[in-house]
């Protein structure tokens, strides 16, 4: 009989080793020669190896554990201590079989198997902000080839225990005049541990699509000027995935940086139009991280009445 201290489940990130305590009952001569034969995931290493011999199946992904028992008659019990390596991201159970292989007498063992769940309780959060923090250009002057760049940065963090995907969709509004673009895409990428990965787009899943119609989209309301520009409405938003790796511990990040340009003229041409002579807006982009529960935050930037970007 083979039992684990962790039950038939492993957190994947908390437990970082797991016990298999095996019971055989021997009724037969005391020098009986019983071993456990185990076969299970590489991802288990064991912790003491002199106490067991091992062989690794590469083509199985697999290690074949052989330990005696030893030659005590009767009730014979083991405890054998296994550390987890790095758990595969996909890994959604592991599989471990054992049997019992003794001298003599063949016994009526007919080998047992087991999963072992494997399961994730981790706590992503995100944050964003926008760089720098003032623009400023002169209204009624500006050049038709002058643009301001927006710069938004995100940073995708987890509490744990259980690592995180990085699997963040970044959405930011378009704005049109007289068929024309206002907003044009300078940049958007993830840099995780100092490596980039570029961000391409793809249409968001239904599980934030529902969830937007439930959210407030946040902007800076300097006055009552203000007009705001969000991705409430989907449709007039571009949408980037951003599909990096995953976040092993709580003290690393994945930055998400975002630039767009906006060209002055047709933006001030833009807010003419707008009703009741607005003139600040509120330009705000959305990070979405689709975990258990949705995690997402927010990047604002306003223009006001002086022509000074403030985000």
């Amino acid at each position: 009989m083979t039992t684990f201290d962790t039950g038939d489940e492993i957190v994947w990130g908390l437990n970082k080793a797991v016990s298999i305590n095996a019971t055989v009952d021997n009724f037969g001569d005391p020098r009986y020669g019983c071993k456990i034969h185990m076969k299970i995931s590489k991802q288990f290493k064991l912790s003491d190896e002199r106490k067991c011999t091992y062989e690794a199946d590469t083509a199985e992904n697999l290690t074949y554990v052989i330990c005696p028992f030893g030659s005590l008659p009767n009730i014979t019990y083991k405890e054998i201590h296994f550390d987890l390596t790095k758990i595969n991201p996909g890994t959604t159970d592991i599989e471990f079989s054992s049997d019992l292989i003794c001298l003599g007498e063949a016994l009526k063992d007919e080998g047992e198997k087991y999963h072992l769940h494997i399961t994730k309780e981790n706590s992503p959060y995100i944050q964003g902000k926008s760089d720098p923090e003032v623009f400023e250009y002169t209204a009624g002057i500006a050049r038709e080839d002058e643009y301001m760049t927006l710069h938004h940065v995100f940073t995708l963090g987890n509490f744990g225990p259980s690592p995180v995907n990085t699997k963040v969709y970044l959405l930011f509004p378009q704005l049109i005049i007289n068929n024309t673009a206002l907003v044009q895409l300078v940049e958007v990428k993830e840099t995780l541990e100092g490596t980039e990965t570029s961000c391409y787009p793809e249409d968001l899943p239904d599980i934030i699509v529902d969830s937007i119609e439930n959210v407030t989209l946040e902007h800076n309301l300097y006055d009552d000027n203000t007009v705001a520009t969000n991705c409430s409405d989907i449709k007039n938003c571009f949408t980037f995935l951003c599909r990096g790796d995953y976040l092993y511990s709580p003290t690393v990040t994945a930055k998400y940086s975002l630039k767009v340009k906006i060209n002055t003229t047709f933006l001030e041409q833009y807010l003419l139009t707008l009703p009741d002579k607005k003139r600040i807006l509120a330009y705000t982009s959305s990070a979405f991280h689709s975990n258990a529960t949705l995690c997402l935050n927010f990047s604002n930037a306003a223009i006001n009445n002086k022509w000074i970007l403030y985000v």
